[in-house]
């Protein structure tokens, strides 16, 4: 490769650090960068390391956390070394825009792509050579945040005073439309994909704390038809981020509270500015109640495809994506293969469809279910685990394989990006792999931006039928 790698200076936070204002300032920045050039054989990430300190002379909590991440990689990559600022401590850091510029300057084929706080850097072949994972603001470590996640359901209103149990299990033959308010707590008190919630025994909660745990604070809001599609242009009047909007369909044992936090909380953790809504079609919310729930969700297409309708047809929202999970992979599949025709420019405002462990059978999928994906513009991701136990119970009670648990060499088509996420599970059945993991939480980000898996942190794995990728 003859793109060497002589400076990366960077800082992932968004603070105040001066400009590099002098000639020697450059000029030192200038020199580290052609000393490399007389190394012409070894490859270096060189990583500029700037320790930030609170009002009391203390390093800050964030500091310590990126020092210990890239100190971590370095361990691990001899490619990579660590630069204290005392080393070069005339150069003062300029913003990440004015140092990206300085970069630029002596790295011409170097492209970085900042995301918030994590960046990523390719070469000029657009390959990663390297990333730094997710380092979260330093608001979003004390306190905890609202979040307005709006909603669409089948379910019937089972208690019009309660937030826990305002929904029930029971169909209704008519949608109700509204939106949720979601109390979100700290990363410090937190991993990114951990979904916490209150302390509850016997249908009891005895320990709810603002700092910790994510819940519905009040009643869900109910609107009319019209009230809710008012509600929207609202929110897209007072933030252009808005016109995207993210629609997730949640799987077999979720009830609506369920789906209501894991939306908020799927969104947060993958810094989704845009608006945030799910579809709760009335699953039992229980581990046995996998029969019924198949029969629900099939129940329920024609009242997701009357809601999409209604999200699709407003003309402000632009770019629109689906994250559907388990049974939900299989609804939204449905409606594609059959009936996307009652739904307005669903194949041109539809930009990234993501089915996560999809509970469909394969052969029907193949032949069936993937042609009709071609007709779409969309980019199409599958997210397979092999470990994944529900699917598991799936396969035993049709006595049939899973698309989400197949071999990814399987699951290969010219129109899908198959991505092997096995390993990756943090809960018992590795069925929820999709937003609890922070490498997959990690990997959607980039693909929400509409960055093809051959350029994001994936291993491409060779076999027979083509390639798929594996998350690392």
């Amino acid at each position: 490769m003859k793109t060497k790698i002589r400076l990366l200076c960077f800082f992932m936070l968004t603070l105040n650090l001066g400009n590099c204002k002098s000639d020697s300032e450059l000029k030192i920045i200038e020199n580290l960068t052609n000393n490399d050039k007389s190394n012409s054989q070894k490859k270096i990430n060189k990583i500029l390391y700037k320790p930030i300190y609170d009002e009391s002379g203390n390093e800050t909590f964030i500091s310590k956390t990126y020092y210990n991440k890239i100190l971590d990689e370095s361990k691990s990559n001899p490619s990579i070394e660590i630069i204290n600022e005392s080393n070069i401590d005339k150069a003062k850091l300029a913003s990440y825009n004015d140092n990206k510029q300085i970069i630029k300057k002596y790295n011409p084929d170097i492209l970085i792509e900042p995301d918030q706080n994590r960046i990523k850097i390719y070469d000029n072949s657009l390959k990663p050579i390297k990333s730094i994972d997710f380092i979260v603001k330093e608001e979003d470590l004390q306190s905890s945040t609202e979040k307005l996640v709006y909603y669409g359901t089948n379910r019937d209103i089972k208690n019009r005073s309660g937030i826990n149990d305002y929904f029930g299990i029971d169909r209704s033959e008519k949608i109700t439309y509204g939106f949720c308010k979601i109390n979100i707590p700290g990363y410090k008190y937190r991993e990114r994909g951990d979904l916490n919630t209150p302390y509850v025994i016997l249908n009891k909660e005895i320990y709810k704390s603002e700092k910790r745990h994510f819940y519905i604070k009040e009643t869900p809001t109910v609107l009319s038809e019209e009230d809710f599609i008012k509600q929207l242009n609202v929110d897209l009047s007072n933030n252009i981020n808005k016109k995207k909007v993210l629609i997730f369909l949640h799987g077999y044992n979720t009830s609506f509270n369920d789906a209501a936090l894991k939306t908020a909380q799927l969104t947060h953790d993958l810094q989704f500015e845009g608006t945030s809504i799910f579809y709760s079609w009335p699953s039992r919310a229980e581990k046995l109640g996998y029969p019924a729930d198949e029969n629900e969700s099939r129940n329920s297409q024609h009242n997701l495809i009357e809601f999409l309708s209604r999200i699709y047809s407003n003309n402000r929202f632009t770019d629109i994506y689906i994250i559907a999970h388990s049974l939900g992979t299989r609804l939204i599949s449905e409606i594609i293969y059959s009936d996307t025709k009652k739904i307005p420019n669903f194949k041109t405002k539809t930009k990234i469809l993501v089915l996560a462990a999809p509970d469909i059978d394969p052969v029907y999928f193949r032949n069936s279910v993937a042609p009709s994906f071609a007709a779409l513009k969309s980019s199409i991701t599958i997210y397979a685990n092999k470990n994944d136990k529900a699917l598991s119970l799936s396969e035993q009670f049709h006595d049939s394989n899973r698309v989400g648990s197949i071999s990814p060499s399987d699951n290969i088509y010219p129109y899908i990006e198959t991505i092997d996420a096995t390993g990756t599970g943090e809960d018992f059945l590795d069925h929820s792999y999709f937003s609890d993991s922070y490498k997959l939480l990690n990997d959607m980000v980039y693909l929400l931006k509409g960055i093809k898996a051959k350029n994001r942190d994936l291993l491409q794995i060779n076999s027979k039928n083509g390639f798929y990728w594996r998350i690392q």
